[in-house]
């Protein structure tokens, strides 16, 4: 994954990151990010995201769902070009666990 980095004091508009060069099907983006409602676009679709914590170094979202129940946290260093997704979920076969990743923003 890969992250272009932000340099100044306010979160920019967008950002993308993939898990490798190689399968663009695999980007993420992140747009809307210098708004209160900010918005993750994948492959899977479209989901809004709420602002948990924001200032010029780190910006922290966090989408929920009921069906399956998940919690996914994305917590983005402009500056550093670093994203770190925490995802935990409660899965009706195998019930709860949890994934963390980490990618470079581009």
């Amino acid at each position: 994954m890969k992250i272009t980095p932000f340099k100044g004091p306010v979160v920019p508009e967008r950002m993308y990151y993939s898990a490798s060069d190689e399968d663009e099907a695999d980007t993420v983006a992140f747009v809307d990010l210098d708004t209160d409602s900010p918005k993750v676009r994948s492959n899977g679709g479209q989901a809004s995201l709420k602002v948990i914590y924001r200032d010029e170094d780190m910006l922290t979202l966090v989408h929920t769902a009921e069906e399956p129940q998940t919690v996914e946290t994305y917590t983005i260093f402009p500056n550093k070009g670093v994203v770190i997704l925490s995802q935990q979920k409660n899965e009706a076969l195998i019930g709860p666990f949890g994934v963390m990743e980490m990618g470079y923003c581009d």
